[in-house]
C-alpha cells in the first residue's frame, strides 16, 4: 500500500528516508504510537540484505520476494506509511517527495532519519579499461547461468564468500588480491587459514595482483591482463572492490549536513548529524556495514527518541560487534584481532590461545595430511611405546584407574607438573566410552545421517543427476572408515599421555588399600602400585534388561554394540526416551531403517525442558520415526541376528531385525573392591563424593561417569584437570573445582537440541511462579527457506529469566545449528548474563543464533 498526496499537510513525528532492514526496524519502532513514514525509492523493501545481499547469496529470487512482502505487510500492521518515490532534504523538518510520474510533495516531521545504504561500484573505464564488461555482486544474483570460469577482484568478505560459491559449485576461479591474504582486516590466523585452505581446494590466488585492462564482450569470453604480465581467460569477471553511499540526491550540503572525505555521513555517538533532529543509521555512516548494525542502531534510536524514559540513553555500542563470513569454511570474528590488541594493550599485556594448527600443501591427500599430523606428534614425544609391565618407581604421586577422556584428562594434568602418575586401563584401547563407543563414532554416524538428508534436500537446490535426491548409504563402507579413524585416536591419546611423563599400566585395577592399587595383567601376572594419591575414573556401561525381568530381552543390544553392526537393519525397534535413545533412532531413521521407539511416557528427553520435548517428539512423529508410547516389552522371541518379534505389553507385537536397549547406564564399579577400603557406594553402584570430587576415603577420589551424575565427557574431563589442578598445581588452584551448575549439554538429535540451565518446571519451582518471565520463538531456519512444507524442521529457540534484572537461568534450543550455537551462550550464561545482555548483542545475520539476541 502507498500513500501519497494525502499526506501532503499532514505533520510527521519521524520520517524515515530509505527502504532497508535499518529503516524499517526504526520506522516499525517509533510507529509505536508515533507517526511515522517510510520513503523508498525502489519499491523493494529490504534494501541490500534482502535483494542483492546476505538473504539471497544463501537463497533463491520467490523467496526474497516473499520477503518483500512481509516487509511490506509488517510496516502496513504498524501503521508506518510506505512511499514509493524519491527523497530528499528542503529543510531541517521538511523532506521533498518525488513520484515517479513526476509529482512532488512534502512531508513535514519533527525528525528524519537517513537509511539509504550503499551500493556496489564498478571500476570506471578510465582506471580499468574494459571494467564496464564485469558485474558487480549485484549482478551475481541476476546471473541466469552457471559459470564455467570466474575471476573475482576483491579482498574482502563479498569476494571470498562468492569465491566459495563458484568453487564449491565447480566453476574454474581466480581471485584477484591486491595484497599477500584474502581478509586483510581480520585476524592473520583467519587470513592465512583461508588463504591456503582457498589455494588448496583448487582457487587460483592470484596475490599482490590488479586488473590492468579487461577485453571481450559482457555475457562472453573475457581476457584479463593482470599487471604480473599474464592474462586470464574468463567467462564472467566479478568486480567486488567496495560499496559507494546512496546521498548524492539528498540535497546534504543545502540543509547543513556534513559529509567527511570518504562521503560519509558525519554523525556523533548518538546517530546525530550535525543537525539536531537529523539522523542517521546504517551503511551510510559508513562503518560496519552489516544489517543487524544498522537494525539495531535504528530500533535504538527510535526507541529514544520516542520510548519511555528507561531508553532515553539508548545507543549502540560499536564495540565487540560480532561478525560472519560465509566463505568455504565459515568465518566468526568478535572484538579485536591480535594486531589491533597488541597495539591497544602492549605485546605484554596479552596472550593468544589457539589450538595446534598444521599447514598442508595443495594437492596433499587425507592420508598425506594425517601422516602428517602423526609425525608432528610423534617429533615432540617419545616413540610410541607398549604400556609398562611392573612398578617404575617405589611411590607414585597419583594412580588414575580408567583410560577414558576424565582419567587421561586427569593424569595427563598431574604429569604435566612433573609427577610420578600412572595410569591403568584394562581394555585394548584407550580413550573409554567416548572415543570408542560415544561421542566420537556416534557423531561421525549422526554426520552420515546428516548428508544423506542433504542430498534427499539437493533437488529443493536446483541440483540434478543420479543419486540426487535419494542418497544410496553404505553401512558396511562407513563402518571401516569409522573405525580406522578410531584406532588412530586411540594411538594419538597414547602418545599424548607419554609426552606428558604417565605411565600407561594395562590390567584389570582393584584397590587393597586406600595407598595401594593392586594390577592383574591380561597374562594373570600380578602388581602393586604404592600411590599417595588415586582417583577412580572407570566410567559406567549400558543396561539391559535380565531374561528374568523380560524374557528374551539378551537377543537385543546395547548402545555400545550398535558400533559393532557391520550391516545397516531394515527394521529396528529402540527402547528408550532418553539422549542416546534419540540420537540412535535417529540415525537408523535418516539412513532409511524403519524405525520404531518405545517410551513409557508421552514425550521423548523427559529431563528436559518441555518445548524440547514436545518439539522433537512431535517431529519424529512427522518424519516417520514409528513412536510407541506409553508402551514396554514383555518378551522378546527370535534368535540374535535375525527376526525378533517383540510382545508388548498393549497387547500387540512388532517384528523387527535388531532391537536396541537404550534405558540407561550403570557404574562400572563392582571389581574395584572399594568396600573393604572404606569407600562408599549408593545403591546403583556410584561412587559417593563431595564437591573436591573426593570419596569418603580422603586420598581417593572419583570422576566422570562413576559418580553417577552428569554423564558426559567434557565434565569429566574438567573435573579430572581441576583436581589435578587443585592436588599439584600451583597456588591459584588450591580452590581449583568443577561447579555442577549451568553446564551446556547437546543431544545430536534429528533436529540437534542445545541447552543450559534450568528447565521451565525446574526454574518456577526454584524461583516461583510470578518471579521467572519466559522469551520464546519458533521459527524455520533459513535453510529450509526451499525446500517443501512437509520437509521444513522446526526451530524453537527459548530463554528462562528470573529477577527484576532478568537474569537468564535456562537456554533450550532446538533446530539446525543449535549444536554449535549452544557452547558460546553458555559462557555468557555461566558469568551472569541478563535479558539486557543478550539484547545489546548485536545480532550476526542471517543466522538462526540471532533470534536469541532478538528475543521480544
Amino acid at each position: 500500500m502507498s500513500h501519497g498526496a494525502e499526506l501532503m499537510q499532514c505533520e510527521c513525528d519521524f520520517v524515515v528516508i530509505g527502504g532497508g532492514s535499518g529503516s524499517v526496524a526504526a520506522a516499525r519502532r517509533a510507529a509505536i504510537g508515533k507517526k511515522a513514514a517510510a520513503i523508498e525509492q525502489t519499491g523493494l523493501l529490504g534494501a541490500t540484505c534482502v535483494n542483492a545481499g546476505c538473504v539471497p547469496k544463501k537463497r533463491t529470487d520467490a523467496y526474497i520476494r516473499r520477503l518483500n512482502r512481509i516487509y511490506q505487510k509488517n510496516l502496513q500492521n504498524d501503521d508506518v506509511e510506505e512511499h514509493i518515490e524519491q527523497a530528499s532534504l528542503v529543510s531541517p523538518n521538511r523532506v521533498r517527495v518525488e513520484r515517479p510520474d513526476g509529482t512532488i510533495y512534502e512531508l513535514h516531521t519533527k525528525y528524519v532519519c537517513i537509511a539509504t545504504g550503499a551500493r556496489t561500484f564498478i571500476p570506471s573505464e578510465t582506471d580499468v579499461p574494459g571494467a564496464s564488461l564485469g558485474i558487480d555482486s549485484k549482478g551475481f544474483f541476476e546471473m541466469e547461468k552457471h559459470p564455467k570460469r570466474v575471476m573475482i577482484v576483491d579482498v574482502g568478505y563479498i569476494g571470498v564468500e562468492t569465491s566459495g560459491i563458484f568453487n564449491s559449485l565447480r566453476s574454474e576461479v581466480h581471485l584477484v588480491v591486491r595484497h599477500d591474504h584474502v581478509l586483510c582486516r581480520f585476524d592473520p590466523g583467519i587470513q592465512e587459514t583461508l588463504t591456503g585452505w582457498m589455494k588448496h581446494s583448487g582457487i587460483k590466488v592470484h596475490k599482490s595482483t590488479e586488473v590492468e585492462r579487461i577485453e571481450g564482450k559482457r555475457g562472453g569470453p573475457l581476457t584479463a591482463h593482470l599487471d604480473d604480465g599474464s592474462a586470464v581467460e574468463v567467462g564472467v569477471l566479478l568486480c567486488a572492490v567496495g560499496r559507494r553511499l546512496n546521498i548524492e540526491t539528498l540535497n546534504l550540503d543545502t540543509v547543513g549536513i556534513q559529509t567527511n572525505e570518504f562521503g560519509n555521513i558525519v554523525v556523533d555517538e548518538w546517530k546525530q548529524t550535525t543537525l539536531p533532529n537529523i539522523f542517521v543509521i546504517g551503511d551510510v555512516q559508513g562503518k560496519w556495514l552489516l544489517t543487524p548494525v544498522a537494525i539495531a542502531a535504528g530500533r535504538r534510536l527510535a526507541n529514544r527518541l520516542f520510548g519511555p524514559e528507561k531508553f532515553k540513553n539508548d545507543k549502540l555500542v560499536y564495540a565487540n560487534i560480532p561478525s560472519v563470513v560465509f566463505s568455504h569454511p565459515l568465518i566468526g570474528a568478535v572484538g579485536l584481532t591480535e594486531p589491533e590488541a597488541r597495539e591497544q594493550f602492549g605485546d605484554a599485556k596479552i596472550k593468544i590461545s589457539r589450538p595446534a594448527v598444521y599447514a598442508f600443501s595443495a594437492g596433499t591427500t587425507a592420508n598425506t595430511r594425517l601422516n602428517q599430523v602423526l609425525r608432528n606428534i610423534a617429533s615432540n614425544s617419545r616413540a610410541s611405546m607398549a604400556p609398562v609391565t611392573k612398578p617404575a618407581h617405589d611411590e607414585y604421586d597419583f594412580v588414575v584407574i580408567g583410560g577414558g577422556s576424565g582419567g587421561i584428562a586427569a593424569a595427563r594434568r598431574a604429569g604435566s607438573y612433573g609427577k610420578r602418575v600412572a595410569l591403568i586401563e584394562h581394555t585394548e584401547r584407550l580413550g573409554g566410552t567416548c572415543v570408542n563407543v560415544g561421542c566420537v563414532p556416534k557423531k561421525l554416524m549422526w554426520h552420515a545421517a546428516d548428508i544423506a538428508e542433504k542430498v534427499r534436500h539437493a533437488t529443493s537446490y536446483g541440483f540434478k543427476g543420479t543419486g540426487v535426491g535419494e542418497p544410496q548409504f553404505n553401512w558396511s563402507e562407513m563402518k571401516a572408515k569409522r573405525d580406522a579413524y578410531i584406532r588412530r585416536l586411540n594411538g594419538i591419546y597414547e602418545r599424548n599421555l607419554q609426552s606428558d611423563g604417565v605411565e600407561e599400566h594395562r590390567g584389570h585395577a582393584s584397590l587393597v588399600a586406600p595407598n595401594r592399587v593392586r594390577v592383574e595383567r591380561p597374562d594373570g601376572v600380578t602388581y602393586e602400585l604404592n600411590a599417595k594419591k588415586v582417583c577412580i575414573a572407570v566410567g559406567g556401561r549400558p543396561t539391559i534388561p535380565s531374561d528374568d525381568k523380560i524374557p528374551g530381552a539378551s537377543l537385543g543390544i546395547d548402545s555400545d554394540q550398535f558400533f559393532d553392526l557391520d550391516k545397516q537393519p531394515k527394521r529396528v525397534a529402540v527402547v528408550g526416551a532418553g539422549y542416546i535413545a534419540v540420537e540412535l533412532a535417529g540415525i537408523f531413521h535418516t539412513l532409511g531403517s524403519e524405525t520404531h521407539v518405545l517410551i513409557r511416557h508421552e514425550r521423548v528427553l523427559r529431563t528436559f525442558d518441555p518445548a524440547i520435548q514436545d518439539t522433537l517428539t512431535n517431529w519424529m512423529e512427522h518424519t516417520g520415526v514409528n513412536v510407541h508410547k506409553k508402551t514396554q516389552i514383555t518378551r522378546v522371541e527370535g534368535q540374535r541376528g535375525g527376526p525378533l518379534t517383540l510382545h508388548l505389553d498393549t497387547g500387540s507385537k512388532l517384528e523387527v531385525d535388531l532391537l536396541l536397549w537404550a534405558i540407561g547406564r550403570h557404574s562400572n564399579t563392582e571389581s574395584l573392591n572399594l568396600e573393604p577400603v572404606g569407600v562408599k557406594t549408593t545403591e546403583k553402584g556410584d561412587i559417593v563424593v563431595d564437591e573436591w570430587q573426593q570419596s569418603t576415603v580422603p586420598n581417593v577420589y572419583a570422576i566422570g561417569d562413576v559418580q553417577g551424575k552428569w554423564l558426559l565427557t567434557p565434565v569429566a574431563i574438567a573435573a579430572g584437570r581441576r583436581l589435578s589442578n587443585r592436588l599439584f598445581g600451583p597456588e591459584k588452584f588450591k580452590e581449583d573445582k568443577l561447579v555442577y551448575e549451568n553446564i551446556p549439554t547437546v543431544v545430536f538429535s534429528h533436529p540437534p537440541i542445545g541447552t543450559v540451565g534450568l528447565t521451565e518446571p525446574e526454574a518456577r519451582q526454584k524461583y516461583g511462579d510470578d518471579k521467572i518471565k519466559i522469551y520464546k520463538s519458533s521459527f524455520r531456519a533459513l535453510y529450509f527457506a526451499l525446500l517443501d512444507e512437509e520437509h521444513k524442521e522446526p526451530s524453537v529457540y527459548k530463554l528462562i529469566v528470573t529477577g527484576p534484572e532478568e537474569r537468564v537461568v535456562g537456554l533450550h534450543i532446538i533446530g539446525l545449528g543449535s549444536d554449535e550455537v549452544t557452547q558460546g551462550f553458555a559462557v555468557a550464561i555461566k558469568m551472569g548474563a541478563t535479558k539486557k545482555d543478550f539484547d545489546d548483542t548485536v545480532a550476526i545475520h542471517p543466522t538462526s543464533a540471532e533470534e536469541l539476541v532478538t528475543l521480544r
